[in-house]
């Protein structure tokens, strides 16, 4: 099989080497230190029997790099192209 040709892939959680792999690594980077602080703050009201937020929507990133295979016109013209969704 072949990247991107016959498989798309990509990686949670950015990895600083992504972009010099072959194909380049597109990447979907998560805020973790942000999950692991919401974590700690909803597991510290939990144990005071305090309200928590049942939902917390979160930035993350999409880099669209060739791996993905999707747009590899697009992807080729402008390597590296970020993308904002929410999680």
């Amino acid at each position: 099989m072949r990247v991107p040709q016959d498989l798309a892939v990509v990686w949670i959680d950015g990895l600083d080497m992504s972009a010099h792999v072959s194909p380049s690594l597109t990447t979907v980077n998560v805020p973790t230190g942000q999950i692991g602080q919401l974590a700690a703050t909803t597991l510290m009201a939990l144990v005071r029997s305090q309200a928590i937020q049942q939902e917390t929507l979160l930035q993350v990133e999409l880099v669209i790099r060739r791996s993905s295979g999707a747009l590899i016109h697009q992807a080729q013209s402008r390597p590296g192209s970020i993308l904002s969704c929410g999680l």
